[in-house]
């Protein structure tokens, strides 16, 4: 799905064609445009004067995610592990495949050359207790 495509399934059709025009890249619209009791099936996130779907949460960082488009798009500090994600459409399907185990950046070259993933992020090393 493409960003617009989200910020559309997250306001509904008919919501979404209401206020298209007042939307932004990140689907925030301003309180004056629209009054939440009119869209009592959502729930909003809320910030200064703007609202949007509580589903868009995380839309501007893509929820950490890198997208893979070509080779250029890949990570190159081979001190970090990264997760993978594969999300594509199959047979008119969503196919949706997560590993969350580490990866280097050449695995994950490897990876992507051989058609198998299309995003990754850095994998957030978690130090242990002290006590």
């Amino acid at each position: 799905m493409t960003k617009q495509e989200i910020i559309k399934e997250a306001y509904g059709d008919t919501n979404y064609e209401m206020l298209k025009s007042n939307i932004s890249e990140s689907g925030w619209v301003s309180e004056n445009v629209v009054k939440r009791s009119n869209f009592n099936s959502l729930e909003f996130d809320v910030r200064t004067n703007s609202m949007r779907p509580l589903k868009l949460k995380g839309l501007e960082t893509n929820n950490g995610w890198n997208s893979i488009l070509s080779e250029s798009d890949l990570p190159n500090d081979e001190n970090i592990l990264y997760h993978y994600y594969d999300i594509r459409v199959k047979n008119r399907m969503l196919a949706l495949n997560v590993k969350l185990g580490s990866f280097s950046c050449d695995e994950l070259k490897n990876l992507y050359l051989a058609d198998i993933c299309t995003h990754y992020r850095k994998v957030d090393i978690i130090e242990p207790p002290f006590f």
